[in-house]
C-alpha cells in the first residue's frame, strides 16, 4: 500500500485489527523514511548495552491478541473521542506487549519539521538524532494514552530493546 507521503507501506499478513482507522496504514514491521542516513541505519543495528531486554525472533507479527483498540465513549476521559489501548486479558506485571511500529525518521532538520506536532512522535535512539512517528503508519502500539489524568501511574511502559526479528534497535 502506498501513502500520500510516496513511501511504502507493509502490510501484515493478518487480518487489520478491530476498530483500526482506515486512513492509517497497518504495519507489522517498521517503515523506513526515504531521508534516513545509512549511518543512522548502522546506529540502530548496534545492538547497544543500554537496551532493556529484547522482542525475540519468534513473536508474531500482525495484530498482537494481547490488546484491543477500544474507541473512548466517557466525555470525563482526557482522551474522549479518540482511542486507546487495552489489555485483551490479565497481563503480568513486565510482560512485553508489542513493539512500536511506525516511521523510522531523523530527528534532525528539516525533517524533524514533519514530526514535531506529533501525538505519537518517540525517541528510539537520540545519539543517531533517530525518532519513530505512529502518526501517518503504525501499529497498535499508537494508541497507548498518557495516564495523566486518568491513573494515579502508568500501567505500562515504552522502553528500548533489540528486535531480534530485524537484528535492530526498536521500542516496546
Amino acid at each position: 500500500m502506498k501513502a500520500s507521503t510516496g513511501l511504502s507501506f507493509p502490510m501484515g499478513k493478518d487480518a487489520i485489527p478491530k476498530n483500526w482507522p482506515p486512513a492509517v496504514p497497518y504495519l507489522s514491521y517498521p517503515s523506513f523514511a526515504p531521508h534516513i542516513a545509512k549511518a543512522q541505519l548502522d546506529v540502530l543495528r548496534i545492538r547497544s548495552p543500554d537496551l532493556t531486554g529484547s522482542i525475540p525472533a519468534n513473536l508474531p507479527r500482525g495484530p498482537c491478541s494481547l490488546v484491543k483498540i477500544i474507541p473512548i465513549s466517557n466525555p470525563s476521559h482526557p482522551a474522549h473521542g479518540q482511542a486507546g489501548l487495552f489489555a485483551a486479558r490479565n497481563l503480568e506485571p513486565g510482560t512485553l506487549i508489542l513493539p512500536y511500529y511506525g516511521i523510522v525518521h531523523s530527528s534532525l532538520p528539516p525533517h524533524s519539521l514533519n514530526h514535531e506536532k506529533s501525538d505519537y512522535d518517540l525517541w528510539l535512539n537520540r545519539e543517531a538524532n533517530v525518532a519513530v512517528d505512529a502518526d501517518k503508519a503504525g501499529n497498535e502500539a499508537r494508541f497507548v494514552n498518557d495516564y495523566r489524568g486518568v491513573r494515579e501511574r502508568p500501567n505500562a511502559e515504552f522502553r528500548l530493546c533489540w528486535d531480534a526479528r530485524s537484528g535492530q534497535q526498536c521500542s516496546k
